[in-house]
């Protein structure tokens, strides 16, 4: 899952972004939880900014419930990507539509642990006030 192949897309700094890469940002946008869940492993800790730790499939999908009704979309661009040993980084530039027709993009560094070809450790690194400013 986690293999460069020739169908990659680019990212905007020429690097390859593996086509499993684009499909699991594109099943983010999607703002559907079944599909995103299906990269992590049943214990996976997920990680938004400076916020708890959430584990497991089920605790993911209830804090992604909450997070996804504050939002009308929400679409990404994939910076970069790279990758050693079971470590990904993945540099986005993120738009969230708010409800209240705000649009709000911010950076962020995703860091994937991986175990085998599903994700243990999600991590976002990013800053969340401007969603919070209204």
């Amino acid at each position: 899952m986690n293999e460069t192949t020739e169908k990659d897309t680019e990212s905007t700094t020429g690097s390859s972004v593996p086509d499993w890469i684009t499909a699991l940002f594109r099943d983010i946008d999607s703002m559907d939880a079944d599909a995103f869940l299906e990269y992590l492993t049943d214990d996976a800790v997920f990680i938004y900014g400076s916020g708890k730790p959430v584990t497991g499939k089920e605790s993911i999908r209830v804090f992604l419930g909450a997070f996804y009704s504050n939002l009308a979309a929400i679409r990404h661009l994939i910076i970069g990507v790279w990758q050693m040993d079971e470590a990904i980084f993945i540099q986005t530039k993120c738009t969230y539509s708010m409800k209240d027709d705000r649009e709000i993009t911010i950076p962020a560094l995703n860091l994937f642990n991986m175990k085998g070809n599903l994700i243990k450790d999600y991590l976002i690194y990013a800053d969340p006030t401007p969603m919070l400013v209204g």
